[in-house]
C-alpha cells in the first residue's frame, strides 16, 4: 500500500487563530464516551471529505473494528489526552492508549504543542517525551496555565504518535 497524506509541516513563526471547525475535535471525543462507539484516528492520513489515502482510512477502520468489536490485541487509538499537571514552569501531559509507548514521526523533534500563561497568549512549546508523558514548556511562558495540541487546524504540524503507529488526538486543557 502506498501511503499518501498531507505533507508534514514545520512550525510557522506564529500560531494561527482557531477556526470554528477546530472545536469539532471536542465533539468527536464526547461521542466516544457512548457505549460501543469508537473513533477512527486519521489525522496523519490526509484531510478533507475526500482524502487521497482512502485505503489508509479503511485499514484504520478495520483495526478499530478488530480491536473493539472482536477483541483483537492491537491498539485501536493513538495517544488520548488524560490529564495534565503544572510542575513549576512546565506542564506534564498524561495519556491513555500509549500502546507500546510514545514516539514522534515526520521530523527531528516532537512538535505541535502550544502553551500559554494566564494572559491566554499561546506560543509554540518546547516538548519532550518522558516515559508515557509529554513535558511542555517555553522560555516565554514562565508560569504556564494551559496547553493545546494539534489545535487551530495544526494537525499537519503535530507529530505525536504511539509506537503502534497511531497519531495522538488533538486536545486542549483550557476552555478559553
Amino acid at each position: 500500500m502506498t501511503e499518501k497524506a498531507d505533507k508534514f509541516s514545520p512550525l510557522p513563526n506564529g500560531i494561527p487563530a482557531p477556526a470554528p471547525e477546530d472545536y469539532s475535535y471536542e465533539l468527536h471525543l464526547k461521542i466516544m464516551q457512548y457505549p460501543n462507539t469508537y473513533l477512527v484516528t486519521g489525522l496523519d492520513l490526509g484531510a478533507g471529505t475526500h482524502p487521497v489515502n482512502k485505503s489508509g482510512y479503511g485499514v484504520r477502520a478495520a483495526q478499530v473494528a478488530l480491536g473493539a468489536a472482536y477483541g483483537g490485541k492491537d491498539e485501536i487509538y493513538g495517544p488520548l489526552y488524560a490529564s495534565y499537571k503544572i510542575d513549576g514552569d512546565k506542564v506534564v501531559i498524561s495519556y491513555t492508549h500509549t500502546g507500546k509507548g510514545l514516539a514522534f514521526k515526520n521530523g527531528d523533534k516532537l512538535q505541535g504543542f502550544e502553551i500559554a500563561g494566564a494572559d491566554k497568549k499561546f506560543v509554540w512549546g518546547d516538548c519532550a517525551i518522558e516515559g508515557n508523558t509529554v513535558v511542555v514548556s517555553s522560555k516565554s511562558v514562565p508560569q504556564p496555565a494551559a496547553v493545546r495540541y494539534a489545535w487551530s487546524g495544526n494537525f499537519h504540524r503535530a507529530n505525536l504518535f504511539n509506537k503502534d503507529g497511531l497519531p495522538a488526538q488533538p486536545f486542549r486543557t483550557d476552555d478559553w
